[in-house]
C-alpha cells in the first residue's frame, strides 16, 4: 500500500457519504481513508464507525478531535498517515472512479527523485467542466508539466487541484496555523515546500470533483481573508 486518502471533516454526516461511496467504487483499493473528525455534533461518530464494520476492500480510520480547526485536523492525519504518499478529499467531494488506479499507475514516474513533492490533478465541477473554466496550457504531447506550486499561474494551473504528497515533507513542513483562528489556507504549506523548491508534475487528468456548498469554507471569503 503506498496511498494514505485523508478528509477532515465538521458536521458533514449529511454529505460525507458521497466521498464514502466513492471510494467504494474505485477500480483500485490499495489505499487507506483516515477520516478526521473536527468535533462533530451531527452522527458523524456513528456514520463512519457504520462504515468500519463493512468489507469496504480499503482499511478506515477514524480519528476524533475536538474542534481544533482545519489546518490542525489535517497535520494529524498526516501523523497518522502508514503510507508514503498522502492525498486530500474535502467532506464535500468524491473521487471518479479510476481516480486511484489513475494515481497508481502514475506515481513510479517520480518515485525516487528527490526533487519531486508529488503529482497534481484537476479537479471538475459535477459536469466535467474545470474549476474557474479554464483550461490547463499543458502540452497534451508530453502530457504533464514540471514545476513548483507557485509557478501555476503561468500553465492556467492556479485553479482548485488536487494533490497527492510525499508524507514525509508534510511533516518536514506541516499546516500553518494561528492560535487564534480555526482556519488558514493550505496553500501557505504548499508555498512553503515550493520555496524549498520542490516541484509537482502536473496533470490535466479529471479525478477529484468538487461540489462547493454554502457551509464551506472557500464560500466564506471574510473568513478567509
Amino acid at each position: 500500500m503506498k496511498l494514505t486518502i485523508h478528509t477532515a471533516t465538521y458536521n458533514r454526516a449529511y454529505i460525507l457519504g458521497k466521498a464514502y461511496e466513492s471510494l467504494c467504487a474505485q477500480t483500485c483499493k490499495d489505499f487507506e481513508w483516515i477520516i478526521t473528525d473536527d468535533g462533530s455534533t451531527d452522527g458523524t461518530d456513528a456514520l463512519v464507525r457504520g462504515w468500519m464494520e463493512k468489507n469496504n476492500g480499503f482499511t478506515i480510520i477514524y480519528n476524533p478531535l475536538s474542534h481544533v480547526g482545519v489546518p490542525r485536523a489535517l497535520n494529524s492525519g498526516v501523523n497518522m498517515a502508514s503510507n508514503k504518499w498522502f492525498m486530500i478529499l474535502d467532506s464535500d467531494d468524491h473521487l471518479v472512479p479510476g481516480a486511484v488506479e489513475r494515481i497508481m499507475q502514475l506515481l513510479p514516474e517520480i518515485e525516487g527523485k528527490e526533487e519531486f513533492v508529488g503529482l497534481g490533478f484537476a479537479r471538475c465541477h459535477p459536469d466535467g467542466s474545470f474549476m474557474k473554466n479554464q483550461t490547463p496550457k499543458i502540452d497534451p504531447s508530453v502530457g504533464y508539466v514540471d514545476i513548483t506550486n507557485i509557478e501555476r499561474p503561468l500553465y492556467n494551473l492556479d485553479m482548485d487541484m488536487c494533490e497527492v504528497q510525499r508524507t514525509d515533507l508534510l511533516k518536514k513542513y506541516p499546516f500553518q496555523y494561528w492560535g487564534t483562528e480555526k482556519f488558514a489556507p493550505e496553500q501557505l504549506n504548499y508555498n512553503a515546500i515550493a520555496l524549498a523548491g520542490y516541484k509537482f508534475r502536473w496533470r490535466m487528468d479529471k479525478l477529484y470533483v468538487c461540489d462547493y456548498l454554502q457551509d464551506g469554507l472557500t464560500r466564506n471569503d471574510r473568513l478567509v481573508k
